[in-house]
């Protein structure tokens, strides 16, 4: 018999006894669930594994009225008259970990006249570029709504999102150690014999602020990196990952070369 999972399949929320049978925290998770299954887009859990997400509830089956993107974009025609693309710059509610860019930028471009698509997660930003008369956006958007996620206009901007306040509180927390780390390093740098009574002290501490930075920093672009290069993308985090995580082991080898 196949053990019955504690998580919600889709978005990774605990489940309570009575939904393990289902597997499915709510009936919206299930249906996006099977609807990306359907389309072949499985690859978005390869890229959002580890992630938990707000769980769907009824969402993919309210109705929206996205008549305002029609006067948005004939707005901006008419201010761009001469032009052969159109744009869009908005919001985008529901964007939570990679597996969500990769999904609505790959249902995006199957759109005909699909151009580009930009999307900046840690805002809940997204711009779209695609060729005039070729493209139908608000059957974009509702498409969207059905897997979870909901188009918006710039002034209602996903700032607060979750992901966006938890890169806050976890940048405070590593600028504070990063910090302790320049205070306790300082007097070497200002001379501090090596015989100095707490030079070790301070050099242990210097190490474990700079550590802990680096745990709460780093693993934030690294645990993004490591699930990217598994389903064979490279993401933008990639690099800065790379960049972090050399400049670290670089310092404790500094560190521990001196000793």
């Amino acid at each position: 018999m196949a053990e019955k999972p504690d998580h919600c399949i889709h978005c990774g929320t605990p489940l309570e006894a009575s939904q393990k049978v289902s597997g499915f925290c709510c009936t919206g998770c299930e249906f996006v669930y099977q609807l990306i299954h359907e389309q072949g887009l499985e690859k978005f859990y390869d890229l959002k594994q580890g992630e938990t997400s707000t769980p769907l509830r009824d969402q993919p089956f309210q109705h929206y009225d996205f008549n305002w993107l029609a006067e948005a974009i004939e707005t901006y025609e008419k201010d761009h008259p001469d032009a052969i693309t159109s744009e869009f710059e908005g919001s985008l509610q529901g964007i939570s970990c990679i597996g969500c860019v990769w999904l609505v930028e790959k249902l995006f471009l199957n759109h005909p006249g699909a151009i580009r698509c930009d999307i900046i997660p840690t805002t809940g930003s997204i711009h779209l570029a695609w060729s005039r008369a070729e493209f139908d956006i608000i059957e974009f958007a509702r498409e969207l709504q059905k897997f979870g996620y909901l188009l918006g206009s710039a002034r209602t901007g996903s700032k607060h999102s979750g992901e966006f306040r938890q890169l806050g509180t976890r940048l405070g927390i590593c600028a504070a150690f990063a910090m302790n780390a320049m205070a306790f390093s300082l007097p070497r740098y200002m001379g501090m014999p090596a015989d100095f009574a707490f030079a070790g002290i301070f050099d242990l501490i210097t190490f474990l602020s700079a550590t802990l930075a680096m745990l709460v920093g780093g693993s934030w672009f690294i645990k993004r990196a490591y699930y990217g290069i598994r389903a064979r993308v490279l993401h933008m985090d990639t690099p800065i990952a790379l960049g972090v995580s050399l400049a670290y082991i670089g310092s404790v080898a500094g560190w521990v070369w001196q000793y």
